[in-house]
């Protein structure tokens, strides 16, 4: 028996052989020569992409192969070049005594040797398998020399360019550690430059005189907004032979200004927008995942030689069947709602009021009987007589196909979901979150989360006795466990964004509390299915509260979806803004899209402010609004005694 977990590694970054884990998205592909801009939050597949469509992943992806693998890859006519961006660096490239003029020569430099060294040592590879003569090695290398050291130093070799950008790298350090250093050992090159006049050389020479670079620069949004203009007119000014293309997170690009004075990128003219999000929308996101889990399954089997019995996830996270939940709480303590039904029956009055009691109550499940209770204490406008209630109960228990069956189908149908949050707190139990489907929800689009979900529930079911040779399904405790960790290390790591981060974490909290109030309130009568998203009136923000929405997205603690409209009042400036729903075991809340609620910019405003106090307050208020406006008068239904002193449990 084995422990080891095939779900442990979820960054790209740290994958030694990245291509035998690439699962493509259907839509993403690199036929077309328009550079990308790609567009998708941290773990949604950005950079496993850029990385598996750069020579490194290919040379991996054709090192089992007869050809030369570099011979494979020049086939393509494509070397694909990654960037990273590493953001202290560029953002040291900033005033500190210099001019921004100064500094965008430098950054210029920069970010062409970075590019030539990844291409140079492509180039090894392909002198090793002597795709390329030493004659050309040499004449390359005198070509680096000239564009970065202006012939000032003789280079002979691949390697001798390795070192000497090292080198580089060291001088441009000594510039930005230094203000008043002048003494610059290196030409300094306008932006893409130093890049294409090297490149061009290679193109001289077979079998590279019909390739493409396609450079790959991920987190773009980490570059101050003039280097962003500097990359905007690497993308404008792309072309068959070189071609741009950026990875950023959403709300990532902070201008579309590129180096010439007035003119912008243009989508559609200059570039192609991929929003991660849009590709991986319900079957589609399903299936990728279910390939993604596959993959790793297989590899487990045939490389560590662990005798897995199913490579289909599913087998053993199972459906997300609300039954489940409920057997586990049917074995608690009848919970003391049964008290409150039996009084409110009575209060409501029924023609044979013992039967009522008997029927709707007394034996009812915990399910329906949560129901009935929530159905009676509606509104006398919309809530059912008991008499006619327990006819609808009578035709569903017996399954009499009638008007009274049906309605009692679409009752149960539209609140079963609602009625478990609210089991879940009076049972004093947690809310469960199990099942392929609910960890597809949880994810948000989000690979990275999918895995991580995976990689906790496989090691807290280690624990209690799970084992890869025996195929069976994890028990729905140990993954709402592994849930609930995962969802509360990704809460606290929201303090960690950058200087946004206490301002999101605040944010965060709050809203999260005022949607575990809507679900788990003891006053609700789910007439409202469990409101986890709130709308707002874009035109009416401050530019404080559009900069938090901004960055929210951007860090995807907000998610964006299609605003279900108000019918009668339509309004095309409104947007849906639902909490990132892995974020939904920490406060016990609902990871479907529900009901929403509608937050006005006061509101957003004081959420926002990184004032805990003040967003508290807003969740006070606007939770007292809620209960006022949705409460019975007394005069109807009279608070009940036997609720006086009872501690409610928050789990």
């Amino acid at each position: 028996m084995t422990n080891k977990n095939p779900f442990s590694n979820n960054r790209a970054e740290y994958m030694e052989d990245i291509w035998k884990f690439y699962v493509p998205f259907n839509d993403l592909n690199m036929d077309n020569a328009k550079p990308l801009v790609i567009e998708g939050g941290r773990g949604t597949g950005k950079t496993m992409f850029f990385l598996c469509n750069s020579w490194r992943a290919m040379l991996s992806k054709y090192s089992d192969t007869e050809t030369s693998p570099v011979r494979r890859i020049v086939e393509k006519n494509n070397i694909g070049l990654y960037y990273k961006v590493d953001p202290s660096f560029v953002a040291s490239m900033n005033e500190n005594g210099r001019e921004i003029a100064e500094w965008k020569t430098v950054f210029s430099t920069y970010l062409s040797v970075v590019l030539v060294k990844e291409l140079v040592e492509f180039l090894i590879q392909a002198r090793d398998e002597q795709v390329i003569s030493r004659a050309i090695e040499l004449k390359l290398s005198m070509k680096y020399a000239s564009i970065f050291r202006g012939n000032s130093r003789t280079f002979v070799s691949f390697e001798d360019v390795v070192s000497d950008v090292e080198m580089l790298l060291n001088d441009i350090e000594d510039v930005i550690n230094n203000p008043d250093f002048s003494d610059f050992k290196f030409r300094k090159t306008n932006i893409g430059n130093g890049l294409s006049g090297f490149f061009s050389e290679v193109c001289k020479y077979e079998p590279f005189t019909r390739v493409a670079l396609r450079i790959y620069i991920d987190e773009y949004e980490s570059l101050i907004e003039w280097q962003q203009r500097m990359i905007n007119s690497l993308i404008k000014k792309s072309d068959n032979r070189i071609i741009y293309n950026i990875g950023m997170k959403p709300m990532g690009m902070k201008t579309y200004a590129t180096l010439a004075a007035e003119e912008q990128l243009q989508e559609t003219h200059d570039y192609k927008r991929i929003k991660l999000d849009d590709l991986v929308l319900a079957d589609e996101y399903k299936q990728m995942v279910l390939r993604i889990c596959q993959k790793r399954l297989e590899i487990f089997r045939d490389e560590e030689g662990v005798n897995v019995q199913s490579v289909d996830i599913r087998t053993y996270l199972g459906d997300s069947d609300i039954s489940k939940e409920l057997e586990l709480l049917e074995k608690k303590e009848k919970p003391r709602f049964y008290l409150q039904l039996r009084d409110v029956i009575t209060k409501r009055g029924a023609t044979d009021v013992q039967l009522a009691q008997s029927v709707l109550c007394d034996s009812a499940p915990l399910l329906n009987a949560r129901l009935h209770l929530a159905l009676l204490m509606r509104n006398t406008k919309y809530a059912p007589s008991v008499d006619y209630l327990l006819e609808c109960y009578q035709a569903w228990v017996k399954q009499e196909k009638n008007a009274n069956y049906d309605k009692y189908k679409e009752w149960l149908h539209t609140t079963q979901n609602g009625l478990v949050f609210l089991l879940a707190k009076e049972c004093h139990s947690k809310k469960q979150y199990y099942g392929f489907d609910t960890f597809i929800s949880l994810s948000s689009g989000t690979i990275r989360y999918f895995l991580e979900l995976c990689e906790q529930t496989i090691n807290i079911a280690f624990r209690g006795g799970f084992s890869w040779e025996n195929e069976s399904t994890i028990n729905i405790e140990t993954q709402t466990r592994a849930a609930y960790l995962v969802s509360t290390k990704k809460v606290m790591e929201i303090e960690s964004y950058a200087e946004d981060g206490r301002r999101l974490r605040i944010f965060t909290q709050c809203l999260g509390e005022l949607f575990q109030d809507l679900h788990k309130n003891e006053k609700n009568t789910l007439s409202e299915p469990e409101p986890n998203h709130f709308s707002t009136d874009s035109l009416t923000h401050s530019s404080v509260v559009n900069k938090s929405i901004s960055d929210a997205i951007q860090w995807s603690v907000l998610l964006t979806s299609p605003s279900t409209k108000d019918k009668a009042n339509i309004k095309t400036n409104i947007t849906d803004y639902h909490l990132n729903k892995i974020y939904a075991p920490y406060f016990g809340i609902s990871c479907l899209k529900k009901r929403k609620i509608e937050l006005n910019a006061g509101e957003l405003e004081e959420l926002f402010s990184g004032d805990m106090i003040k967003a508290q307050g807003v969740v006070k208020k606007f939770l007292k609004k809620y209960w006022d406006k949705n409460e019975k008068s007394k005069s109807e239904y009279e608070q009940f005694s036997w609720l006086e002193g009872c501690v409610i449990d928050e789990s």
